[in-house]
């Protein structure tokens, strides 16, 4: 398996060394050629297992909250930090969620899911009691679905609106049974909750399938299997610099190639299938998932 940088210098020397085919190109070339095989089929080094570690939730010190106010203040000893954006609180004196906005020493911004301001809607309170925690998890760079989550035993997907019909305010704790899948964050990673929602500090373990992200340093590895990825990116600049020149020559190349790239398809995926073929899975079908009984969140639906 060729690394990034030995796929540009194959690329390259399969069309000449022409400089029209400069770095930036060639490399653009393997990027699209990777994403393109890696949708192409089912290759065993699409499968992953991570390990997702909980953050556990805080309760020390108190706040102040103000009535129609969208700024509340902690406690010295709640220690409130840059750490904290982004998650969710809800105060003893009023049974809503809020998310933590902007924190300036020990103030924060309340917004709402979207992210928007949103004023405090409870009783004014000098010395509120809270609970605040994690509610999204990040996957990870180029993580595009599950396999199986565990922890304890399998856990079972349900949907947002699932949980948010069954525990509107998150207030269900416990070892987790269940987890939705929800919005992709600012830079475009799957993010997931689990409930009951963990108290503490758990690892959850996690085997996810992998998309395609970009090759940059010379180092990096692909996904596919790096013998095909350089056919079909030499293919592409085949056509690329026949368009620059247009030099039949550069078709003729690339026919061939392409007559390569399908022999070189072909061993490769039966070498994967042969090594990897078998499902590493086995799915349940059973049960059903009601958001107006114990039966959903209690049984494993995935």
């Amino acid at each position: 398996m060729a690394n990034f940088g030995a796929m540009r210098t194959s690329v390259q020397r399969r069309c000449a060394l022409n400089t029209l085919l400069t770095t930036a190109i060639t490399n653009a070339f393997i990027n699209e050629a990777h994403s393109e095989l890696l949708e192409s089929f089912d290759w065993s080094r699409k499968r992953d297992e991570i390990i997702i570690l909980t953050t556990a939730q805080d309760s020390t010190g108190t706040w102040t909250v103000t009535n129609g106010s969208a700024t509340a203040t902690a406690t010295a000893s709640v220690g409130l930090g840059s750490g904290d954006v982004g998650k969710y609180i809800r105060f003893a004196t009023d049974d809503a969620l809020y998310v933590i906005g902007a924190v300036s020493g020990n103030d924060a911004t309340l917004r709402d899911f979207n992210g928007t301001n949103v004023n405090y809607g409870g009783t004014t309170s000098t010395s509120a009691t809270y609970v605040m925690f994690q509610r999204w998890y990040n996957l990870g760079t180029a993580i595009e679905s599950i396999d199986v989550i565990s922890y304890k035993e399998k856990l079972g997907e349900v949907t947002t609106d699932n949980l948010d019909q069954a525990d509107p305010v998150r207030s269900t704790t416990g070892d987790p049974s269940h987890y939705s899948l929800g919005p992709r964050d600012s830079s475009d990673r799957t993010q997931i909750e689990f409930w009951p929602r963990p108290t503490g500090t758990i690892a959850i373990r996690a085997n996810v399938i992998l998309g395609h992200t970009d090759l940059s340093a010379d180092a990096d590895n692909p996904i596919v299997p790096s013998v095909v990825v350089v056919w079909k990116a030499a293919i592409l600049s085949c056509y690329f610099l026949h368009s620059k020149d247009e030099d039949e020559r550069w078709l003729k190349l690339a026919n061939q190639y392409e007559k390569e790239f399908e022999r070189a398809w072909e061993r490769i995926k039966t070498m994967d299938e042969s090594k990897f073929g078998l499902p590493k899975y086995i799915k349940d079908v059973g049960g059903s998932f009601r958001s107006d009984s114990d039966y959903g969140l209690d049984k494993d639906v995935g």
